[in-house]
């Protein structure tokens, strides 16, 4: 998902700015699928955390508190059609790709 986002938005970078890659409200609906796709993960990364619990392992509350935050994150970027939000997606995929 995180390629998608990138092939997605370097080329509108390149052709609009970073300014308005960032602000430009019409651009938003360009990578609205993929926000949803997004927002459909974090119900995966909730039965990830369910099964460390069930399986009785020791949660930092990093770990939950990320997860939550970033499914409240997520849903409200999808509502309020937050045009910033393929940043914030991409930096929260790039450090599950780390992890």
């Amino acid at each position: 998902l995180l390629c998608l986002y990138l092939e997605l938005e370097i080329p509108i970078i390149f052709k609009y700015g970073m300014h308005n890659s960032i602000c430009e409200y019409r651009l938003y609906f360009d990578a609205e699928m993929f926000h949803i796709i997004n927002y459909y993960f974090k119900y995966w990364e909730f039965a990830d955390t369910l099964f460390l619990v069930l399986k009785k392992k020791k949660l930092l509350f990093l770990h939950v508190y990320h997860h939550m935050a970033t499914a409240a994150l997520c849903y409200s970027q999808i509502v309020n059609q937050t045009t910033l939000s393929w940043v914030i997606i991409c930096l929260n995929l790039a450090v599950h790709v780390i992890m």
